[in-house]
């Protein structure tokens, strides 16, 4: 994965992951200023007050995606980091990998649902009722519905599948939909996009 304007990747030895402490000590110690991480290592890093034992850490990027991220523990990292830009991103496999975005920029409470925020570029969401044909109003559950240039064009040799979770709107454009359930929060004031959170998943 590459990023604009990073001047050097850096791949972590996976071991450390399993120590929190030598972890962010490898990131002082190499200069690292942007992460990309699922949020389970994020909470094993602040679990243990952490943060609060290695000096040095100068992070100013700091994404997170393929979990579920706690406000609780998002809380710490920006306390820590106040000045570093988090963001959670959200996207499913079929998807390869991301299709939204969600800039934290404010104080959110240690039990609220971290937003998946807003649909990347070239990337279209949508919250449909599961019982009617019509996108879901603000504050009503549906289901999360996906289209875009990475959209895979189905699941490799299973019709059965790709028949059930992908969609051809129209001769052109093809969407998939996820059991992920979306439930519209907020309009953006910056924009005519809704904004989404995730509030759960229904395994099939």
């Amino acid at each position: 994965m590459l990023f604009c304007g990073a001047n050097a990747f850096n791949l972590i030895e996976e071991e450390l992951y399993s120590f929190p402490l030598l972890l962010l000590e490898y990131l002082a110690a190499n200069a690292i200023n942007f992460i990309f991480w699922v949020p389970s290592i994020m909470v094993s890093v602040v679990s243990k007050d952490f943060l609060d034992r290695v000096k040095g850490v100068a992070l100013t990027k700091i994404l997170f995606a393929g979990e579920v991220m706690p406000a609780k523990q998002l809380n710490i990292w920006r306390r820590h980091f106040a000045d570093a830009l988090f963001a959670n991103l959200y996207g499913p496999t079929e998807i390869t990998v991301d299709c939204t975005y969600y800039i934290v920029s404010r104080d959110l409470n240690d039990d609220e649902p971290v937003p998946i925020g807003v649909a990347c570029r070239n990337t279209g969401i949508l919250s449909s009722s599961t019982r009617e044909n019509r996108r879901c109003g603000q504050g009503e559950r549906g289901e999360l519905c996906i289209r875009g240039t990475s959209l895979a064009h189905g699941y490799w040799n299973n019709p059965g599948p790709t028949a059930a979770a992908f969609v051809q709107k129209t001769r052109s454009t093809r969407i998939t939909r996820r059991s992920s359930i979306g439930l519209v929060t907020s309009f953006m004031r910056t924009n005519a996009a809704r904004l989404f959170s995730s509030v759960g998943r229904i395994f099939k």
